[in-house]
This record gives C-alpha cells, sequence and structure tokens, in this order.
C-alpha cells in the first residue's frame, strides 16, 4: 500500500471515525502488543490453535482479525500510529 503524508488534523478525524471495539482494539495493541498489530494477530492466532496465548479474546475472534487487518492498513497508509490519537 501505498504511503502518504497524513497530517494529525486528519489521523484525529480517522481516529475519531473509530468505532468503539475498533478503538477498543487500538488500545488493547498498544497496552498489550507494543503498538505491534502483527503480534496481536499471533496471539489470536495462537488462541485459535488451541496454544497458549497472553489475552483471553471473550468476543468474535475472526471479526477483530478483520479490523485489526484494516486498522493495519490505516496505520500502514498514513504512516501513523493510531493510538496514539485515540482519546485526544
Amino acid at each position: 500500500m501505498k504511503r502518504t503524508k497524513t497530517s494529525r488534523a486528519e489521523a484525529r478525524r480517522v481516529a475519531g471515525a473509530l468505532s468503539d471495539e475498533e478503538k477498543m482494539l487500538v488500545k488493547l495493541c498498544r497496552e498489550l502488543y507494543e503498538d505491534s498489530w502483527r503480534d496481536f494477530l499471533k496471539d489470536i492466532d495462537a488462541r485459535l490453535a488451541g496454544k497458549p496465548y497472553v489475552f483471553k479474546h471473550t468476543v468474535r475472534l475472526q471479526q477483530h482479525v478483520g479490523l485489526i487487518r484494516r486498522l493495519m492498513d490505516v496505520e500502514a497508509a498514513s504512516g501513523l500510529t493510531l493510538a496514539d490519537f485515540i482519546g485526544e
């Protein structure tokens, strides 16, 4: 995906438009996986495979995988970390 420079105002707009569930995933990614979406996905994959995992997800794991991939794309395209703009 082509990376473009995103203004802070645009990043705040995008972060503000996230659903509550997406914001929760962004916060979990920051707090549990040090902003690593890849580690977050590996943890979900481990849980789905019955292996040890970090965080017990209590809702739809496959849906979270789709949301995480979308959030990864947003961050890759903007060059920003969404967690920096959640709660601003």
